[in-house]
């Protein structure tokens, strides 16, 4: 079965996806904690109160909220992506409904690629951020940074590697913290 062909809005001709890919899906494990708690204290009231007017009103007026903070949460990790092409290396964060950066470089201009990964929870789950510098782009050495990806050190070798094929040089790498 060949594998599966992406395509993306913008995309020069003879351009191919080397990789593309999202946040790590534990991220939304925050989002996931609060609707339980907030779940957990809305029973809690329930117990101590009963079916009354007053719960039934803090019942809808918090469904409403949490369909709307989930549906925030979800848009966000949805849309927030990373494309390493064989010609440039994309970043697409979304913030917010209304709010997102778009970061984009070409491979010639990378001059050192890092990966992060802090705390106990990225460690044993294998996630974090990966900082690429970027030289010659206005301000002195940029960066693009993909945040919460999965795998850090493989896509850090990816990138890497076909930064170093696209520009005929090495590229420095940082290993970060682990």
């Amino acid at each position: 079965m060949p594998d599966k062909i992406i395509t993306f809005e913008g995309q020069k001709p003879k351009e191919q996806v080397i990789n593309f890919g999202r946040k790590h899906p534990l991220v939304m494990s925050k989002m996931g904690l609060i609707i339980l708690a907030v779940a957990l204290l809305i029973f809690g009231l329930f117990l101590k109160f009963g079916f009354s007017s007053v719960t039934s009103y803090i019942t809808i007026i918090t469904g409403i909220i949490g369909a709307v903070y989930f549906s925030r949460c979800w848009f966000i990790y949805n849309h927030s992506i990373y494309i390493i092409s064989s010609d440039r290396v994309i970043s697409m964060d979304q913030r917010g409904f209304f709010s997102r950066r778009v970061s984009e470089s070409a491979l010639d201009k990378i001059v050192n690629v890092t990966q992060d990964v802090k705390g106990l929870v990225r460690t044993i789950f294998d996630f974090g951020d990966i900082v690429i510098q970027i030289s010659g782009s206005g301000n002195e050495n940029s960066i693009i940074k993909l945040i919460d990806v999965p795998d850090p050190g493989e896509l850090q070798k990816k990138i890497t590697h076909t930064a170093s094929e696209f520009a005929g040089t090495e590229i420095e790498v940082d290993l970060g913290k682990r």
